[in-house]
């Protein structure tokens, strides 16, 4: 085990040196990036709104995780985007450390050292995934990671705690990132399938007991939030695309380019993606070659290459069938790890030149493609920018909120009340020109008398944000666009404003 060890300290050193190396050339941080700076923000100097409303969105807590965990960071290292961006860092090396627990008990050491490799050096894509600050998606793996050691357990020799545990983590998990229900549907599966604990009701009671508490946090959210959670969750699992479309999404899955596995490969040149996933899916049939009718086996043991199968066969069956599954490539992106499983037991068939030739394959031409996506002449930039943004926070307000006026304007006035000049500033400019466009003429004279309780200084922003909705409005009809000036009584003083966004969209209707 001692040897093993060093093996990890070996990954850990190389996985610091490759992150932050691409971290320190970071030129500009997304905008969920910048808002869970803010939030971090709110929380060093005090929420000025109920946790729940910080959310952004009810469909999970990852968002809030983040910015709780980002905001001692921030407290200890400043707030630049560097300091921001130590937050995946962490988090992903914990994932490291755990998917070495998970795979050293089934693997070699030789063959644990090269599946975390291809976790420590993934395709480009892939990397700019694992080094985003957004609270959802990519940290699944970690929690992935933490369940499949509890599961293993629990089938080994577990008695309650551990399954109060693992329901405990699946709530938990699930909460942050609702798409995490497919590591729960796995287990479920894979205890159906294999007919050990299924009619067990201890399983089941102990299980649903922790998954309720862990959950708590989402139910909590959506209480506050109308339940429109539970509206996204049940899109997502509900919206199938329709039947004739599924050959086609399943084509997606390989050829498009900025889709399925080449979108989640990110190489953009058909001379790193097609050894890449060729090489994947001749792996992956192997695997599915091998494993197929695992649960027939007499003895029963857990068989993590069998687990792995049935989660990425889910993973790709929900991913086809629903109708932006395959277009979203990061929801393909919790199979990483697993991809590199897939590979190394594949290389079983080599001899061990052959196999060194193979892997030295895949991992160069993921390592040529992060270095030649990183924008190295901005290296070092990512110390000195402002990693937070509280026009992001007011953006996020404005979809929570935007459609009840009175709730928005109250909510606005509570996070902007004597806040610095700048600060307002850039609220008002990040409020969208759909905040204003209502076909409902009431509610739209709503939001005209929101105009009126913002600041002089700031009414000039956003009645040029009105302009340009109210020219969509008229379709650009001039006497139109008269008729509703007057109805909405603006003053004339503003016209210039109204005039120059109408041709913002002109130009926007143009271009789209």
């Amino acid at each position: 085990m001692r040897l093993s060890a060093n093996w990890l300290l070996l990954l850990i050193f190389f996985y610091f040196v490759i992150r932050l190396l691409l971290i320190l050339t970071v030129p500009e941080a997304i905008t969920d990036e910048l808002y869970i700076g803010a939030l971090a923000m709110e929380f060093l100097e005090g929420l000025r709104l109920p946790l729940w409303d910080y959310s952004g969105d009810p469909y999970g807590t990852g968002i809030l995780f983040s910015g709780m965990l980002t905001a001692p960071l921030f407290h200890f290292f400043g707030n630049s985007i560097f300091v921001l961006k130590l937050v995946p860092l962490i988090l992903h090396l914990l994932s490291l450390i755990a998917w070495f627990f998970v795979f050293r008990p089934h693997f070699s050491q030789w063959q644990t050292f090269w599946m975390l490799l291809f976790l420590v050096i993934p395709p480009p894509q892939s990397m700019e995934y694992m080094l985003l600050n957004n609270g959802y998606h990519f940290v699944m793996i970690l929690w992935m990671a933490l369940s499949i050691i509890l599961f293993r357990r629990i089938l080994e020799n577990g008695g309650p705690a551990s399954i109060f545990l693992l329901g405990l983590l699946g709530g938990f998990s699930t909460s942050l990132i609702p798409t995490n229900l497919i590591t729960v549907a796995t287990i479920f599966i894979y205890l159906m399938l294999t007919r050990n604990l299924f009619r067990q009701k201890m399983f089941f009671v102990f299980y649903g007991f922790g998954f309720l508490i862990g959950f708590i946090p989402w139910i909590l959210l959506n209480v506050h939030n109308d339940w429109r959670g539970f509206e996204s969750i049940l899109a997502f699992f509900s919206s199938k695309a329709p039947f004739l479309n599924i050959a086609k999404n399943f084509l997606k899955l390989f050829l498009k380019e900025t889709a399925g596995f080449q979108g989640l490969f990110g190489f953009g040149n058909p001379f790193f993606t097609v050894p890449t996933l060729g090489l994947f899916l001749f792996a992956f049939v192997l695997l599915v070659r091998n494993k197929w009718g695992f649960w027939r086996a007499k003895i029963f043991r857990f068989d993590l290459e069998s687990f792995g199968l049935l989660f990425q066969i889910v993973l790709v069956i929900l991913a086809v069938f629903e109708r932006l599954g395959v277009e979203r490539n990061y929801y393909l992106f919790p199979m990483i790890p697993f991809m590199g499983m897939t590979l190394v037991r594949a290389g079983q068939l080599l001899n061990l030149r052959t196999k060194i030739v193979v892997f030295s394959i895949w991992l160069g031409v993921c390592l040529i493609g992060n270095y030649q996506r990183a924008p190295w002449p901005y290296f070092g930039r990512s110390l000195s920018l402002q990693g937070y943004s509280y026009g992001m926070l007011c953006a996020s307000l404005e979809a929570a909120y935007g459609d009840d006026i009175d709730l928005f304007s109250k909510r606005f006035d509570q996070l902007l009340r004597n806040r610095p000049y700048d600060i307002k500033k850039e609220c008002y400019e990040n409020l969208s020109g759909g905040f204003f466009f209502k076909r409902d003429m009431e509610r739209l004279k709503k939001k005209r008398h929101f105009i009126d309780t913002v600041e002089p200084e700031f009414q000039p922003i956003l009645f040029e944000k009105l302009g340009e909705e109210l020219g969509l409005y008229a379709n650009f009809d001039p006497l139109a666009l008269g008729v509703l000036l007057k109805e909405l009584e603006i003053d004339p003083t503003f016209y210039p404003q109204i005039y120059r966004g109408v041709d913002a969209g002109r130009v926007w209707k143009e271009e789209n």
